[in-house]
């Protein structure tokens, strides 16, 4: 089990990621943004701690940004390379859509904060998809 969690996601350890290293990297920089996109629809609803997450500062909104336009990229290739698209099945597509979706609806709550309700709708359809 500790190998599947940490070593076995390292590039060495993937032939395709060690052969397609920029992909990989937007990958890890995606799902990056997700996760970080998670914590700030998690910790907004915590009483008190809303606004405070919605002053967070350029650091934040980098990585979002970052990432989000990685998994743009990604989405790009899958759509325009023969052999990402014979691979590819519907899930893959929504799975970056939610994801992507995600991190935007974060980005826009950031400057906006009346858009927390937007990110927490995103945040909600993804958990809902997850186990599908």
């Amino acid at each position: 089990m500790r190998y599947e969690l940490t070593e076995a996601f390292a590039p060495w350890a993937k032939e395709s990621a060690r052969l397609h290293l920029p992909s990989y990297l937007a990958g890890v920089f995606f799902h990056l943004a997700v996760f970080t996109a998670l914590g700030l629809a998690v910790g907004s609803l915590v009483p008190g701690l809303g606004p405070r997450l919605v002053s967070l500062g350029w650091p934040v909104r980098v990585v979002l940004l970052l990432g989000l336009f990685c998994g743009l990229g990604l989405l790009v290739k899958r759509l325009t390379s023969k052999r990402m698209r014979a691979l590819s099945v519907p899930e893959d597509y929504l799975a970056n859509l939610l994801g992507g979706a995600m991190v935007a609806a974060a980005l826009i709550a950031l400057s906006r904060p009346t858009w927390l309700h937007g990110l927490h709708l995103v945040t909600a359809a993804l958990l809902l998809y997850l186990p599908l």
